[in-house]
């Protein structure tokens, strides 16, 4: 074999160079044995002077098994291991010699586990679980770790290769009869590189680096050569997990990258001049998700498409007049796109609060730019896109939007589109409210998507009560009330398991139409006798017009409890509303249902149509909860009140709303 001359090169000293001493650290004292304590010294963090000698008496410690602490064969040392150990973050400064048989396996522990400055000689075998650096460096290539024993790299584990010749060669001299080993891992012995391990070339000279001995199947590269040469492959391989593209150029060299599905490719550097092109983005066998992380951008070099996703995490994505198509979701979260053209199916921008489910229908050139609005939602939308079909969208935005807005079943959020009100799946428990609208238009030319700006009214057909309690009869009973219809053809019921509307199915088995007449109010009712004992369920009512077109409210959560048990809904609400009167309309009295997200005080007042309190309750709660109070129809004196409408208002802390109620004799 060639020799091999090393020099100290501390080009990672932030990973092996100044490592903090810790109680439990060794140090080599002198050159010898590994297995001897008289050739270690260790650290002690309750002796002023730290680092102490074997001494029987005083530091009766035993030579280096700690496999938690930094074992560092200093510069001038030889350490032999004449018996196979396991150790964790091993620093070489010096030599370590690993004899013919003998084993040194490498713990995947805390930081970079074993870190060569000097010189790694083998005549036994090496097991790396961990993660190796080798930052010795020859007079005309990398260091290396040689000798003529075996190594052998884990699954999972990772090394760092910057000698230029990759990370092993073997080449045979016919006329010498010899062999030539160039590259990282020298060894004489046999050699296992893990196709589920980690693969990092990291150059700093203008020298080229060949990728040589890699498996044909790899976890991950990382390609980071900082002197502006070319990472050269020789042979054809295989990417599982990611390629990380962050420094220099990667060239195929005329072998064939591809990626298994799921595979990322990343750009991740944050240096000028950063493109795709064929060499890491082939055209076909390409990744399925692509990461932009560069701060100066990336510039696309062909039309290309993915199966997965695009995250968009920092700097612009400039698509150069090419088009790149994204068959799953992009997601901003720092970065941008500039340039035509990009299509994505689904879509999800932080900043602008919106999401944009995947239904396998794409749009081109979506943008989405969202403004503050004078509605109750407080928070407006301008997008456009050019797509074939409907959406599913996801409107975000929070408490200090709305103004703490006291959103109820007949007061929920929806959106204005073009002069047609939508309405869909929200959620207003959170610290994020949301409106998700299973089918809404995208448009070529910008167009807002506004919330509301009035209350009280959810559908056209002015809905006035929508309720759903589970009766003792085992069926659950829902009833709304209305107070006027117009080119309407009436209603479904629709429930599902989830609080998802895409999931809910009809469960009448006709359209209902036809209710009964109140004065000018409408009422109906349906009852569900399909549940099943102790089952959550959310039921959503589907208003019909004449021209097929449909508008939702709800949903209202009902649980149905087991025979003996007690009937109503889960004990813990997720917020403050009052509900809808049961029975309403009523004779003789009527229940005022409401619930409190938080324990507190609720003040009710029943009023009569010329705006005058007949009759209030006061209730001091000390749990949230499901509560009622019970109104007989008389007023604060004991006297009954007239057949006629009568409003009841809810105050508590800073809720307040107001609803109507029926009484007939």
């Amino acid at each position: 074999m060639k020799q091999k001359v090393f020099v100290l090169f501390l080009l990672v000293f932030v990973c092996v160079g100044l490592f903090s001493q810790n109680a439990g650290d060794y140090r080599s004292k002198q050159s010898g044995n590994w297995g001897s304590r008289l050739n270690w010294q260790r650290y002690y963090t309750t002796d002023p002077a730290g680092w102490k000698n074997y001494d029987a008496v005083l530091y009766p410690f035993n030579f280096p098994t700690n496999l938690n602490g930094v074992i560092t064969i200093q510069e001038g040392h030889r350490i032999t291991l004449a018996t196979s150990r396991t150790a964790d973050q091993v620093i070489i400064r010096g030599t370590l010699y690993i004899e013919d048989g003998k084993i040194l396996t490498i713990n995947d522990g805390p930081g970079t586990d074993i870190s060569v400055l000097g010189v790694l000689e083998l005549k036994g075998y090496i097991i790396n679980n961990g993660s190796i650096i080798v930052t010795g460096a020859m007079l005309d290539r990398g260091g290396n770790i040689n000798g003529s024993g075996n190594y052998e790299l884990s699954s999972g584990a990772s090394i760092e290769i910057q000698n230029s010749d990759g990370l092993s060669l073997v080449e045979y001299d016919e006329a010498e009869d010899t062999n030539y080993y160039y590259g990282l891992i020298q060894c004489e012995g046999g050699i296992v590189f893990s196709e589920t391990a980690n693969y990092m070339f990291y150059g700093y000279g203008p020298q080229n680096q060949v990728a040589n001995g890699l498996p044909a199947v790899v976890n991950s590269i990382v390609i980071n050569h900082t002197g502006g040469a070319d990472v050269l492959l020789s042979s054809d391989l295989t990417v599982t997990t990611r390629f990380t593209y962050m420094n220099g150029e990667f060239k195929d060299n005329t072998f064939v990258l591809s990626y298994a599905p799921g595979a990322t490719l990343e750009y991740a550097a944050n240096v000028p001049g950063q493109d795709t092109d064929d060499d890491c983005f082939p055209a076909t066998y390409g990744p399925t998700n692509v990461i932009i992380d560069n701060s100066y951008g990336v510039s696309l070099h062909a039309n290309r498409s993915i199966s997965g996703n695009l995250f968009l995490t920092n700097g612009a994505f400039a698509l150069s007049g090419y088009v790149f198509t994204v068959n799953g979701t992009t997601t901003k979260t720092g970065g941008s796109v500039s340039g035509s053209t990009l299509v994505t199916d689904g879509y999800i921008d932080v900043a602008q609060y919106i999401s944009v489910a995947e239904n396998n229908v794409t749009v081109t050139n979506l943008s989405v730019n969202t403004i503050a609005d004078s509605g109750t939602m407080g928070r407006a939308w301008i997008i456009s896109g050019t797509t074939v079909s409907d959406k599913i969208i996801t409107f975000y935005w929070t408490d200090i939007d709305d103004g703490g807005f006291p959103w109820t079943v007949s007061n929920q959020p929806s959106i204005f589109l073009n002069g047609t009100k939508y309405f869909g799946t929200y959620d207003v428990s959170g610290a994020l409210n949301s409106l998700r609208i299973s089918n809404i238009p995208v448009l070529s030319s910008a167009q807002t998507y506004s919330s509301t700006s009035g209350e009280g009214v959810t559908l056209p057909v002015e809905l006035s009560s929508f309720t759903a309690v589970f009766n003792t009869e085992m069926y659950v009973q829902i009833d709304w009330l209305v107070e006027s219809e117009t080119n309407h053809s009436g209603y479904n019921v629709l429930r599902s398991e989830i609080r998802d509307l895409d999931t809910a199915l009809r469960v009448n088995s006709e359209l209902i139409a036809g209710g009964t007449e109140l004065g000018t109010q409408i009422s109906y009712s349906f009852k569900d006798n399909e549940v099943d004992n102790n089952t959550n369920y959310y039921y959503w009512l589907e208003s019909v017009a004449l021209d097929g077109s449909t508008e939702y409210a709800g949903p209202l959560l009902v649980s149905v409890i087991a025979s003996g048990e007690t009937p109503g809904v889960p004990q813990i609400p997720v917020s403050t509303v009052l509900m809808s009167a049961y029975p309403n309309p009523f004779n003789p009295q009527t229940s005022l249902r409401y619930s409190l997200k938080e324990a507190g005080n609720v003040t009710i007042d029943v009023y009569n149509v010329k705006g005058q309190i007949i009759r209030s309750f006061t209730k001091n709660h000390a749990t949230p909860g499901y509560f009622s109070v019970t109104w007989d129809g008389k007023d604060n004196s004991g006297s009954s009140v007239s057949s006629g409408v009568y409003f009841y208002r809810m105050i508590s802390g800073k809720y307040s709303a107001i609803r109507k109620m029926m009484l007939m004799k």
